[in-house]
């Protein structure tokens, strides 16, 4: 069990990755994918500002259309045994709210989750890149990229695929009508009555997106099942159970100017509190009214915005956490029986951050009423990956931090190649993301979009 801070002792310090970022675009190009490695330590910006603010919209409980999973997903069963209550190793920092609530078979499967599943790996997220390109660059050529393309952009051949199995390095295989269901199952979402009259996003193909066009990003998102193809060493794995992943936005307070200008005060002397919480409420609260619709139990999630893209705004990573309780306070119907968020320190510290949002946010509750109805789990040295791969046969979701531009262009998974790594790119390649690649599902791009009832609360 965590200890009376809600945070477990480690028997030895743990290695510290330096951080390392993506670099900034050229003139009048946008970066706003979340969490690269940030570069050799910048200073921090000191944050001016009080506590989180809490303004904020509200709308009708959300809905939408759900994804069938493959035929090969079954529930997974639960220990046999479940313990009496959540049983976390000693060595590691976690934290968990509304404990309570967790049910028997959730104790078991998470004790025996956090036992056996194998520790995050610390390395530079391009050395790790690096483990999985040559196995993913033969797997899109033979999607039918050509041989000699490179950088960020990825041009692949029309449906249907070419031939009837694909591998991805020694372990993973997929027939084509697998990989057919699999792409074809992916949807995109807005939250209603965020981009004007119309549900339909319409990607820009080529051009620069006007501001709005930018910022209507964050409303929109797109879903579906993907593989886990290598494991926490970066190793190919057999194919086992999907998980659905859904890719979103964050907010960029370090590189967009649509970003700074909206979220930021003047001079970016500080964060404009209020507007950036509503927005993170809408990220959190789409992205769960999604996974909840679907029927996962497990979503997984990640510190989104926290890292390279928080600007050095000591409160955004705060706000982050505000806006993802509220939401879990505002839906006590989502029906999840945990949420996990993984929140590994590579130089920020947002394990002790959100833990300690939380617990201000449950004191605080003893007099507003505002209760968790669902339990949550942070977890530091586990991956969102490999936990969300773990906890597949019992319906577990990821969530990608995703770009604007890939997003509204329908390049999902675009950044890959790139010079740089962030998450986004990990996670394309990691799991079948790229297959939600606009040149491998353009009907995911012309189709109308689900619109998603989104509560954020007051």
């Amino acid at each position: 069990m965590a200890g009376p801070n809600g945070r477990a002792k480690k028997s030895a310090a743990k290695p510290v990755a330096k951080k390392r970022g993506r670099p900034p675009a050229a003139k009048g190009a946008r970066l706003a994918a979340a969490e690269s490695e940030p570069p050799a330590k910048r200073a921090k910006q000191a944050d001016r500002e009080s506590e989180p603010g809490s303004d904020g919209e509200a709308d009708d409980a959300s809905a939408a259309a759900t994804l069938s999973l493959p035929d090969d997903d079954k529930s997974g069963d639960s220990p046999s045994t479940p313990p009496a209550e959540l049983v976390t190793p000693s060595d590691t920092l976690t934290d968990v709210f509304a404990e309570a609530l967790l049910s028997p078979a959730a104790r078991g499967i998470l004790s025996e989750l956090l036992e056996k599943a194998p520790r995050i790996q610390r390395m530079r997220l391009k050395k790790a890149a690096a483990l999985m390109r040559a196995p993913v660059r033969r797997w899109l050529v033979d999607l039918g990229r050509s041989p000699g393309e490179a950088g960020m952009g990825i041009t692949l051949g029309s449906n249907p695929p070419r031939l009837t199995h694909y591998s991805i390095g020694a372990a993973f295989s997929i027939s084509s009508a697998e990989l057919t269901a699999l792409a074809t199952q992916a949807r995109i979402s807005v939250v209603k009555g965020k981009l004007g009259r119309t549900a339909v996003p319409v990607p820009q193909v080529e051009g620069d997106m006007s501001p709005k066009e930018y910022l209507d990003a964050k409303f929109v998102m797109v879903t579906g099942p993907v593989y886990v193809t290598f494991d926490n060493s970066y190793t190919s794995k057999p194919k086992t159970h999907p998980v659905l992943c859904c890719s979103i936005p964050g907010i960029n307070y370090q590189y967009s100017d649509e970003d700074i200008q909206k979220f930021c005060k003047l001079r970016q002397k500080g964060v404009r509190k209020p507007e950036s919480l509503t927005q993170m409420k809408y990220i959190w609260g789409h992205a769960l009214a999604v996974m909840a619709a679907n029927g996962v139990k497990y979503p997984v999630l990640c510190a989104i915005g926290c890292g390279e893209f928080n600007g050095g705004f000591a409160s955004v990573p705060r706000l982050w956490a505000r806006a993802l309780y509220d939401v879990l306070v505002a839906n006590p119907g989502f029906g999840f029986e945990c949420v996990l968020v993984s929140l590994p320190t590579f130089g920020d510290d947002n394990f002790s951050v959100f833990s300690a949002e939380f617990r201000k946010a449950e004191a605080e509750a003893a007099s507003s009423g505002a209760k968790l109805a669902t339990p949550v789990l942070f977890v530091e040295e586990y991956s969102m990956v490999t936990l969300a791969d773990k906890l597949a046969p019992h319906k577990s979701a990821l969530l990608n931090p995703s770009d604007a531009e890939a997003v509204r262009k329908g390049f999902i998974g675009m950044y890959w190649d790139g010079g740089h790594i962030a998450l986004e790119e990990l996670l394309a390649l990691q799991t079948t993301l790229l297959l939600q690649h606009r040149s491998l599902n353009p009907a995911l791009w012309s189709r109308p979009a689900d619109e998603i009832s989104v509560n954020i609360g007051s």
